[in-house]
């Protein structure tokens, strides 16, 4: 929950970015998430607030991964149809923020909870999507780390087929840099058991494919 002096270092970034009316739509450890307009644009965007506390304290706990806006650095490498994009980025002494397109649809969690299970031809166009985005990240040699449900959006295109939008890079990490992933991160009912092993074994490293394993229980259900 926001304290008073929070809350009030929030409305000033967004009135001193020309961000109007901002309605909060989802919050996790690092960050919360807004929807808001801009200037005189009455069309909405999303808006992505990291507190740059949170960051500077992970980076101390560990100095082993640029934790130290590497969101916002990853974020801005990808250019993909089914990854959405970043706009712009905006910073001021206490928060980045990362703008992107609101999708109204939500998350596809959501989307099935409300709609029920997806159709086969549905399912099969969403499976095809998210793995020629996961493709384009190993191609540059990144690691997402927290792919699930919750992260990827629905778009509506012009003839009514849905296209996904693969969101949050906050856990990513380039692999052959570091020399392979050994960090426990992610959302725990989606990682590899390899993962899961750094609990056990903290000094075991594992690769981009353990790391974006989570990509099989999107697929085809809970292992």
């Amino acid at each position: 929950m926001e304290n008073e002096d929070d809350a009030s270092a929030v409305a000033l970034f967004f009135q001193k970015f020309e961000l109007f009316t901002p309605r909060l739509i989802g919050s996790g450890q690092f960050a919360r998430v807004y929807i808001t307009t801009h200037g005189r644009n009455d069309d909405q965007y999303a808006v992505k607030l990291i507190s740059k506390g949170h960051v500077h304290k992970m980076f101390q706990k560990s100095r082993s991964e640029l934790h130290s806006g590497s969101e916002v650095f990853f974020h801005r490498q990808m250019q993909h149809p089914y990854i959405i994009p970043c706009l712009r980025v905006l910073e001021d002494l206490n928060f980045y923020a990362i703008i992107q397109p609101y999708c109204l649809l939500g998350d596809v969690k959501a989307y099935v909870l409300q709609f029920g299970a997806a159709s086969i031809p549905m399912a099969e166009n969403f499976n095809f999507q998210l793995l020629q985005a996961m493709l384009y990240i190993h191609s540059k040699d990144v690691s997402h780390r927290d792919v699930k449900l919750e992260n990827i959006l629905l778009d509506q295109l012009n003839n009514d087929v849905l296209k996904i939008q693969l969101i949050d890079f906050g856990f990513a990490k380039h692999s052959a840099l570091y020399f392979g992933c050994s960090t426990c991160v992610g959302t725990p009912d989606y990682m590899a058991p390899e993962i899961l092993m750094q609990i056990h074994v903290p000094c075991l490293l594992y690769t981009s494919d353990a790391a974006d394993d989570s990509l099989r229980v999107d697929l085809g259900g809970r292992r």
